[in-house]
């Protein structure tokens, strides 16, 4: 859980220069020493919807107060000299990209949605690629001969028809299937079957795999990492404290 700092602060008109690029002053008593010059940082107001924010320091005699633009104080109905209760609190990856891409600077948006587009292609190249080594790795791998991975795939538990909500199918032809999968921390998938395929790994996650000899393992798989699958019936549970999500590529005879 992020680590959140909560205030009563004193609302005052921003610094010339911070007029519609999303900033944020406050002392570094009031911010909280996790929350540094720079960073990105969610702040609510009396227990309200939180906005984002580059976060910049004051100086001691400013200390007990924030200071915001007048387009944040209308948006967020603040009056200078008013107090209020603020929560501070770090941000995600993910919220940091969300405060990019909404920001209210032009400049700032249009070249947080060029960055966040070129991430998109990269990330479909790289599945092409996969897709196009797939009979190379097929001639080259050996696969794991382990008690656990001899159950043969069935298409009647195919995990798209047993757990349709856990998966988005994003490419299907005679060759392979693309799926993208997600599962929050505290789900479990019922038993089901994977055809031999490639996994990538989008986030890092802790996963228990169950199988029907009754057999359990747990494992840690890393963001970025790529995985041989041989044909598996299991269940799944996610154990961890993230998502998990991946790009699983399944082949077809």
């Amino acid at each position: 859980m992020k680590h959140i700092e909560r205030r009563r602060l004193i609302v005052e008109e921003s610094v010339k220069g911070d007029v519609y690029k999303d900033i944020v002053r406050i002392h570094w008593r009031e911010r909280g020493k996790r929350n540094k010059i720079g960073a990105i940082v969610a702040i609510s107001v009396d227990g309200g919807p939180r906005r984002f924010f580059s976060l910049r320091g004051l100086p001691e005699e400013d200390a007990g107060k924030i200071r915001f633009d007048h387009v944040t104080r209308d948006e967020l109905h603040l009056k200078t000299g008013e107090q209020h209760d603020f929560a501070i609190r770090e941000t995600s990856a993910w919220e940091k990209v969300r405060w990019a891409v909404s920001a209210t600077d032009p400049a700032a948006r249009i070249a947080a949605w060029v960055a966040v587009w070129s991430g998109v292609v990269g990330i479909v190249c790289f599945i092409l690629g996969v897709v196009g080594v797939i009979p190379v790795i097929k001639d080259w791998l050996t696969p794991q001969k382990t008690e656990h991975r001899t159950a043969i795939y069935s298409p009647a538990q195919d995990r798209v028809k047993t757990s349709p909500q856990y998966y988005n199918v994003l490419l299907e032809n005679n060759q392979v299937r693309v799926l993208e999968y997600r599962l929050k921390p505290g789900e479990k998938e019922p038993v089901h079957s994977h055809p031999a395929g490639v996994i990538y790994v989008l986030s890092a996650s802790t996963l228990k795999f169950s199988y029907p000899n009754g057999r359990t393992e747990e494992k840690t798989a890393a963001e970025g990492e790529t995985i041989w699958r041989e044909p598996v019936t299991h269940g799944v549970e996610n154990i961890g404290k993230t998502e998990a999500h991946a790009i699983a590529i399944d082949l077809k005879e």
